[in-house]
């Protein structure tokens, strides 16, 4: 089961904030739906693990860029965990770094 994407109102797509004055708002597929306007019951998950990091993330005063530097990821990465619109940590390697 599926359920309407609140991020973009089910339309597939979204108005994106350009930080120019003079350049026009931009609609495009909307990145937590990924452009179907519903959210997979498996991303649900996500979104609701992607706040409690967040949630987690800012308890300790940590910006997004220092939590990235740290574990060694783009700070992309961090923010498209704690939006849902990926896995968190899928595919991190957890394992200690090798002994020299």
């Amino acid at each position: 089961m599926a359920v309407l994407c609140f991020e973009c109102g089910g339309k597939g797509e979204s108005e994106n904030m350009v930080f120019n004055p003079s350049t026009p708002i931009i609609v495009a597929e909307c990145k937590l739906c990924g452009g179907t306007g519903k959210i997979r019951d498996e991303q649900l998950d996500w979104i609701i693990q992607g706040m409690l990091l967040k949630e987690f993330r800012l308890k300790q005063d940590v910006s997004m860029r220092k939590a990235a530097r740290f574990f060694n990821v783009e700070d992309t990465y961090i923010n498209e965990m704690e939006r849902g619109i990926i896995e968190p940590w899928a595919g991190y390697d957890f394992s200690p770094p090798e002994r020299i």
